[in-house]
């Protein structure tokens, strides 16, 4: 439990919630609609998700609008979901932002737990990519800016997110986006109420290092934010697949396409800026919100970014070199001098053009050996059955076979052992390759990726 919490009293006995899958179908919370709990009224229900269910309300005293988020009753039962939802609350608190929902008062009502926030009168983005809203390329930069900001916020009062997702970024009708929904937040160094292994987060949005159930930091909210990037920019996430396994498999093995093949529109600063957002390796992004905001920044502004001034002080040793020739001229030295400095421009302009070549070659190089490294790999995952690879998850590796488009059949084959005798074998057509574990799905396994097994809530 959190340090220093009292043991809560448990939540009402009357179950106005029920569970549905992995959300909330909150069929009873609807009778809360007009209650008052001290000084806050509750109103229309405004959403609902896995850790509760949003409300329009109103502080009485000050006769504004609020939302109030509240804790169905039947998640309030367990210790780990209160001790949950108030440690969100607390979290959120002291973070000074005006890119992140602020909370207004946390407390409880006849054994409801609550607590509130500013309205945000405005859809998230979710909800307006759905209505097939597309944001031009400076629109989607001065987006994920605003969200930069709220995270660089979040990161000085050593908060993770881990749930960064356009469904929890709202957008006021003034133009300000704010992050919202901090259910699965975290202290940087603490694990608080995660066990080790667990796979937490929305899966089209996971990191390589939460996708593999490992302790993750503010680089991975970045990473989350550099899907949402790409969303905002392609129209589309980056990975997708027929299963939650191969997404992950994704996230944490593949590239994404190419943003200038997807969207044409997008400028190679923008595209740059995305790519390393979502670096497999989190020591290859950037390593803080306020680094990314600066390049965006210089995006938006036509500057050169950040992480490519190494390459701009090469270019300046030439330009200096050239100035100094020029003012020697103006100053009346002889001729020699000119021809001799001009020389050692020349000669220097030529070592650093010997230099580039090298350092391209050795790129290149790196990329030949890499491909070939990988065709190498990729030679090892082919046995009689085809190609395969192996997602590495907490404690277990699965087997994912991959199945190529095509005509295919499902069902045993006749001379199979133990085959039932209503069991048919039925002719199929795949328009599509796709990946599907070559085992059963175990419990264990299912715990691992989704988080709870199928028979739970």
């Amino acid at each position: 439990m959190i340090a220093g919490e009292p043991l809560l009293p448990r939540a009402p006995s009357s179950r106005t919630a029920v569970t549905h899958g992995l959300g909330i179908a909150v069929a009873g919370l609807g009778s809360l609609v007009g209650v008052r709990w001290g000084d806050f009224e509750l109103g229309d229900l405004l959403g609902q998700g896995g850790m509760g269910a949003v409300y329009r309300g109103r502080q009485v005293s000050l006769d504004r609008a609020v939302a109030i988020k509240v804790l169905p009753s039947v998640l309030a039962e367990r210790l780990e979901m209160r001790e949950r939802f108030i440690r969100e609350a607390r979290a959120i608190a002291p973070v000074a932002s005006p890119h992140v929902v602020q909370v207004i008062h946390a407390g409880s009502y006849e054994g409801w737990y609550f607590y509130v926030m500013e309205l945000v009168d405005g859809p998230d983005l979710a909800h307006r990519l759905r209505a097939g809203w597309r944001p031009a390329v400076g629109e989607a930069c001065d987006l994920i800016a605003q969200a930069a900001r709220g995270l660089a916020a979040a990161a000085r009062c050593a908060i993770v997110h881990r749930d960064i997702k356009p469904a929890n970024m709202l957008l006021g009708p003034d133009g300000v986006l704010k992050i919202s929904d901090f259910g699965l937040v975290r202290r940087s160094g603490d694990e608080g109420l995660t066990l080790s292994g667990q796979v937490m987060g929305t899966t089209s949005y996971l990191s390589p290092e939460q996708a593999e159930g490992r302790v993750c930091d503010a680089r991975s909210d970045l990473y989350a934010l550099g899907v949402v990037f790409y969303e905002l920019l392609a129209g589309r996430v980056p990975f997708r697949a027929e299963s939650t396994a191969g997404i992950i498999y994704q996230h944490v093995h593949s590239a994404p396409e190419p943003l200038a093949q997807v969207n044409p529109l997008v400028d190679a600063s923008t595209a740059a800026i995305c790519a390393k957002l979502l670096a497999k390796d989190p020591a290859a992004r950037y390593q803080s919100a306020a680094d990314l905001v600066t390049d965006l920044d210089c995006a938006s502004a036509g500057r050169p970014l950040r992480f490519a001034r190494v390459r701009r002080k090469r270019r300046m040793r030439l330009v200096i070199a050239l100035g100094l020739a020029a003012l020697a001229v103006g100053g009346g030295l002889a001729w020699m001098r000119v021809r001799a400095e001009q020389a050692r421009v020349e000669a220097e302009h030529g070592e650093q053009a010997r230099a580039t070549a090298a350092a391209v070659a050795e790129q290149v190089a790196e990329t030949a050996a890499a491909a070939a490294a990988e065709r190498a790999r990729d030679a090892a995952r082919r046995d009689a059955h085809g190609r395969f690879a192996e997602l590495r998850l907490p404690d277990q590796v699965v087997r994912l076979r991959e199945i190529a488009s095509g005509e295919g059949t499902i069902g045993s084959p006749a001379d199979e052992g133990g085959r039932a005798r209503d069991e048919v074998v039925t002719p199929v057509r795949f328009t599509r390759r796709f990946w599907i574990s070559d085992s059963e799905v175990t419990q264990a396994l299912w715990r691992v990726v989704m988080g709870t097994l199928p028979d739970q809530p």
